[in-house]
């Protein structure tokens, strides 16, 4: 090789051992190593440059399938060619299984590749027919058989979650591991390319490696391992959920949860910033990994079910994801039926319903909460039975139908004082104030706003005294007083900001802006709604669009359009 210019290529190398002896000395030539483990025994003694191969990008999957099948079948099926490309993981190799299928078969649609790939045996479709070794199974199955017992065992459990990236704490949790040693077992899955580290401690495996997985553990782990295993992952995450629930509202009182299982050692948040750790950690673990984390449960008849979406309560009235709230808690309420006992239920019934309250369908809302107060009253549960009163009486109030929450907070307000619940008497106090106020009895709202007011700040409740501030400015502006109401909006964002909760700062901001037009306070009116607008988008809520342009409009004095009263 010494005066020849000569690219070796050394495919699928078992380990840098086997490769030393075929490093080339000469200057005039290069070595090229492929392998499914990192050799990073190469990059040490012989300065190797590494590339990690990722799965294809989207539009290379596409253009793959187009150079295969031909560019009309591909334009005539677009988002079927795409649902193709990710149902096939964008593997070069599970793609070109596919692409020579169809071309094959030049009168298949797309769409009908895309339904078998849909499939709970879709590994079994990526597979050539002529020649049955070009198969994603053995491919998988030659770095799977490479791995050492417990190893393999991180796999397999692996491919019972769900979910989005996995931190590893909770992979720490499935497999009953210390963190230390689940960081080496995963950090050999991600050396032989069968787990990609996403970020620090976060770790993913596409779908056809999960579907691998858990095809390996159902056929190599016990029905009670799998079990075990899916028990002390959900408690990890429905622990750790109650803890970062604690932090953001440690006034409201939640029944205690049973200990952990052996092995497992969920999130605390204790420190001075708990509150602002623990919304950080739900916003990122939360959003995208509760409605799966409910599933799993949900499939082995395990109480995080409906535990998990409970326990997000405060978190959710922060960010408000409307879909993630009804869909965790639909799936909590299917599951508290069907093996959870009525005090289950009724939670989640009267979870379920402010949701729907908050989002404007007031017939549903009705519906559970009532059927959440039935349940309460064959329990005799009374602090449930208050919830229920207090949800009664905000839809009524959200209708409009006076004099009916005004019955409806009276009678909560009773029982959280009987029961000695401090945040639910500063709630319905605050709530009976305002109804006071709409009937005319303005004495009585006066004092019960004072009392209410003094409730919430006894607590260090910022978001209640956020919402305090919301309803004195709902009342003034029916009354017509809207200078006052700014005013109390300008208090309601202060103490939002202060507690966190975004989305209370932006509708205090919304309706602000609204008064402010019509007092004709045009500069003030156009900050206000910038500050809402850009929350708004943050959050990724819709009436980020409804606000974007407003400030360009009003920059010729002009009535804006009211939108509404600001939601509770």
């Amino acid at each position: 090789m010494a005066d020849r210019h000569v690219l070796v290529v050394l495919d699928n190398a078992i380990d840098s051992q086997q490769v030393k002896p075929l490093l080339v000395g000469s200057a005039s030539c290069a070595v090229i190593v492929t392998s499914r483990r990192r050799l990073t025994g190469l990059g040490i003694t012989a300065g190797a440059q590494r590339l990690s191969l990722a799965p294809m990008d989207p539009q290379e999957s596409i253009e793959l399938l187009r150079g295969v099948i031909g560019e009309q079948r591909v334009n005539a099926e677009q988002d079927v060619a795409r649902a193709v490309a990710l149902r096939c993981a964008h593997l070069p190799l599970a793609l070109r299984i596919t692409a020579e299928r169809l071309a094959t078969h030049p009168r298949w649609p797309l769409s009908h590749v895309a339904d078998e790939l849909s499939g709970k045996d879709r590994l079994d479709v990526l597979v050539d027919r002529d020649n049955d070794d070009l198969a994603v199974r053995k491919v998988f199955d030659l770095s799977y058989k490479a791995l050492d017992g417990e190893t393999a065992r991180m796999f397999r459990l692996l491919g019972l979650y769900p979910g989005p990236p996995i931190s590893a704490a909770a992979a720490a949790a499935l497999t009953g591991h210390s963190l230390a040693l689940t960081r080496d077992l995963l950090d050999g899955l991600i050396g032989v390319h069968l787990v990609e580290e996403t970020g620090l401690d976060r770790y993913w495996m596409h779908d056809l490696l999960r579907e691998y997985a858990a095809d390996r553990a159902a056929a190599e782990e016990s029905d009670a391992e799998r079990l075990a295993a899916a028990h002390r992952l959900t408690s990890w995450y429905t622990l750790s959920v109650d803890a970062a629930n604690t932090a953001l509202a440690p006034q409201r009182e939640v029944p205690p949860l049973d200990p952990p299982p052996a092995g497992v050692t969920p999130r605390t948040f204790t420190s001075d910033t708990a509150a602002e750790e623990a919304r950080a950690w739900l916003d990122e673990e939360a959003k995208d990994s509760a409605v799966p984390m409910g599933r799993l449960a949900a499939r082995h008849r395990l109480p995080g079910a409906w535990h998990i979406p409970g326990r997000l309560w405060n978190w959710l009235l922060l960010r408000k994801p409307w879909s993630m709230w009804i869909s965790s808690r639909t799936i909590g309420l299917e599951a508290a039926t069907t093996y959870g006992g009525p005090g289950g239920q009724a939670w989640v019934e009267m979870n379920l319903a402010e949701a729907y309250r908050q989002s404007g369908h007031y017939d549903r809302a009705q519906r559970h909460v009532t059927q959440a107060l039935t349940l309460h009253r064959r329990i005799g549960d009374r602090l449930g039975q208050a919830w229920c009163l207090e949800a009664l009486g905000f839809i009524a109030a959200d209708r409009k139908d006076t004099p009916l929450p005004h019955s409806y907070f009276s009678r909560a307000l009773d029982t959280f004082r009987q029961t000695g619940d401090a945040h639910g008497e500063a709630v319905a106090r605050c709530s009976l104030a305002e109804a006071d106020g709409l009937l005319g009895n303005m004495t009585g709202s006066q004092a019960g706003f004072k009392e209410g007011l003094a409730l919430h700040r006894r607590m260090g409740d910022l978001v209640g005294e956020g919402m305090f501030w919301d309803r004195r400015a709902h009342l003034q502006q029916q009354q017509g007083d809207l200078v006052q109401a700014v005013q109390c909006l300008v208090r309601s964002a202060e103490c939002h900001s202060q507690g966190g909760n975004d989305w209370g700062q932006a509708a205090a901001h919304d309706l602000r802006a609204q008064l402010l037009g019509k007092l004709s306070r045009w500069e003030e009116a156009r900050q206000a709604c910038e500050r809402a607008w850009k929350l708004y988008d943050q959050l990724g809520d819709p009436r980020a669009t409804r606000l974007r342009d407003r400030p360009a409009e009003w920059s010729q004095p002009g009535e804006p359009s009211i939108t509404g009263p600001l939601r509770r």
